[in-house]
């Protein structure tokens, strides 16, 4: 999936991918993001505990939309990576959420993360697919 555009609403403002195990309910378990940030690089985040909370983070390079975002899952674990032109991908990091569960949620997200300033953003998003 490729996240082509997003507005720099602050330093830590994320438009990527989103897994729990259901997201429609606030606090569920196996949460799992992975996203590019303006001022950050992509950052894999992650529930360790299994609370429903982001309590884990990874982070990698200088990373800016336009950017691909590929989320993995093998047994208990997640795999994120990010790539500027599909073929040579850069490791986020390993997530291993709390309280996943087999069969889970997966959709695209953004947040303005603009320091209670009430400033808005808005992401674009291409290519999301679950396999």
């Amino acid at each position: 999936m490729t996240v082509t555009s997003q507005d720099a609403t602050g330093g830590w403002a994320r438009a990527g991918i989103i897994v729990r195990n259901d997201l429609s309910a606030d606090g569920s378990a196996g949460y799992v993001n992975l996203a590019v940030t303006p001022s950050n690089g992509c950052a894999l985040s992650w529930n360790a505990d299994g609370d429903g909370r982001f309590d884990s983070i990874a982070l990698s390079g200088a990373f800016t939309a336009s950017v691909r975002l590929r989320l993995s899952r093998s047994g208990d674990s997640y795999i994120g990576e990010c790539s500027t032109d599909g073929v040579n991908w850069t490791r986020v990091g390993i997530a291993t959420p709390g309280g996943a569960v087999d069969s889970q949620d997966a959709g695209v997200f953004m947040t303005a993360a603009n320091g209670w300033t009430g400033t808005r953003g808005v992401a674009a998003f291409e290519g999301f697919t679950v396999a």
